[in-house]
């Protein structure tokens, strides 16, 4: 944060700019070779990075916003459709079977009803340490775990498999966080609704 304190750049442009970066390392998933598609992984984690930064910089620099809190995890939606986008696109490529499309579409789905529940649980939920966890130290459908995953199946360049198991996992996921996010509204619905 401290590189950007005298600058004029605001929390949305930083936002902006990773959904570029993003669509970089999509198009390098899609269209090149192995080796440049390492560079894809370094970017997704660049993109992870700046993601981090634009809030911490908007709080910062007091330039919070309605529209930042809407347009944030927008930019972060369309990086997440981009990037499945490219990786089945690439499996389609490298095996001719269509059926990627359907584990991608399968996997993006999944990815974006955790995102959709992480990113409302707010609604409902006022505790700042409220965490969806698998185990004590497993947390469940957060960017990174995402853009990890990912990098994985790359590096061992076995795509077609991590589409399957993102569609499959991706399923747990969401239902996992709608689960808890369901379990601590039904124990403390008295407060919440009080709370309105």
């Amino acid at each position: 944060v401290g590189i950007f304190q005298y600058t004029s750049i605001s929390p949305n442009t930083i936002s902006f700019f990773s959904l570029c970066v993003a669509v970089v390392a999509a198009y390098l998933f899609a269209f090149f070779s192995y080796p440049a598609i390492l560079l894809g992984v370094l970017l997704l984690h660049f993109v992870y990075t700046l993601d981090t930064l634009d809030g911490q910089y908007a709080r910062y620099k007091g330039l919070t916003s309605k529209f930042g809190r809407w347009f944030d995890p927008f930019v972060d939606a369309l990086k997440i459709v981009f990037i499945f986008i490219a990786l089945s696109f690439r499996t389609y490529s490298i095996t001719s079977d269509y059926r990627v499309f359907i584990w991608g579409t399968i996997a993006l789905v999944n990815s974006l009803l955790t995102f959709y529940i992480l990113n409302t649980r707010g609604l409902l939920i006022r505790e700042a340490t409220f965490e969806v966890k698998l185990k004590k130290n497993i947390y469940v459908g957060y960017e990174i775990s995402l853009y990890w995953a990912i990098s994985f199946f790359v590096i061992i360049n076995k795509l077609h498999l991590g589409l399957v198991v993102l569609a499959t996992a991706g399923a747990l996921s969401w239902i996992k966080c709608f689960l808890s996010v369901r379990n601590y509204y039904v124990r403390h619905k008295e407060e919440i609704e009080n709370a309105k």
